[in-house]
């Protein structure tokens, strides 16, 4: 029974060492994808931010986590 075990657990710790990338997976950039989603530039654009959180935008992307995180139109965020 250790001898299974051990061999389990050899299989598994080889298994997990041998990823990397997953082939065809193609990544799109933050910023192509926040430009693409009409609902996340015109709430980043919104007047009605406070001028406290757009003088952030520069450093805080807010349209890019905002896409990264997939918020739909609707939904109510908080930045806690």
């Amino acid at each position: 029974m250790r001898k299974f075990i051990a061999g389990a657990g050899l299989a598994l710790f080889i298994g997990a060492c041998a990823g990397g990338a997953v082939p065809g997976l193609m990544m799109t950039a933050p910023a192509e994808v926040s430009a693409s989603v009409p609902y996340i530039v015109a709430a980043v654009a919104d007047p009605r931010r406070p001028e406290a959180d757009t003088t952030r935008d520069a450093l805080r992307h807010p349209a890019e986590i905002l896409a990264f995180v997939g918020v739909q139109p609707g939904w109510r965020v908080a930045d806690v």
